[in-house]
């Protein structure tokens, strides 16, 4: 009795152990896994706030380069605005130092191009006018021919539509003649019809 209360004493004993020891392995491994997702969560913290960083620095870059592009246009504007300016400046100047012999010079060779162009305008007037009194003479032949043809084409429906008058009129002529010597012939026939009727009935009296 005394050697199996102590075994099952050794047995209570092995199995508390057991659970003690799963226990701790349970906490153990709790532990652990707590320690895993909070490592995780700060990581995630730390990647989410990296990237928070580089996007506000790339925002931050992006604005400073687009700022430094619009200051850059901005120069090029003004840079090309005292360019003009100073262009109109020179022209303005090389005009006012221009001798009277050269405005004389420019103005001869205005008046020369003017009169060449007058004398340019005018030959094309003349082709332009020769042109359109040849088109002119051309749609009025046109307008003649198509009279004519109008015309001839006119007088080939009356000659077409008189010869189909007088062959309307001959077939009813020819038709009234046969009507009048089918109407004869039958008068014929009633006649000597009766004339036999009549012959017959003097016999059989």
């Amino acid at each position: 009795l005394k050697e199996r209360q102590s075994r099952e004493e050794q047995e209570q004993q092995e199995r508390e152990e057991r659970q003690r020891q799963e226990q701790e392995k349970e906490k153990q491994e709790r532990h652990d896994r707590e320690k895993r997702e909070r490592e995780d969560r700060e990581r995630r913290e730390r990647e989410e706030t990296m990237a928070r960083e580089r996007r506000v620095s790339e925002d931050a870059e992006r604005e400073q380069r687009e700022e430094a592009e619009r200051e850059k246009r901005e120069q090029e504007k003004r840079d090309a605005a005292s360019k003009r300016e100073a262009e109109e400046r020179d022209a303005r100047e090389r005009q006012s130092k221009e001798t009277e012999q050269e405005e004389i010079v420019r103005r001869n060779r205005a008046e020369a191009e003017e009169s060449e162009r007058r004398t340019r305008a005018d030959r094309e007037r003349a082709e332009r006018e020769a042109r359109e009194r040849d088109e002119e003479l051309r749609r009025s032949a046109d307008r003649d021919r198509v009279d004519r043809e109008d015309e001839e084409r006119q007088r080939d429906r009356e000659r077409r539509r008189e010869e189909d008058e007088a062959r309307a009129r001959a077939d009813r002529e020819r038709r009234d003649r046969e009507d009048d010597e089918i109407r004869l012939k039958r008068e014929q026939e009633n006649r000597d019809r009766l004339a036999r009727e009549e012959q017959q009935r003097l016999e059989a009296e």
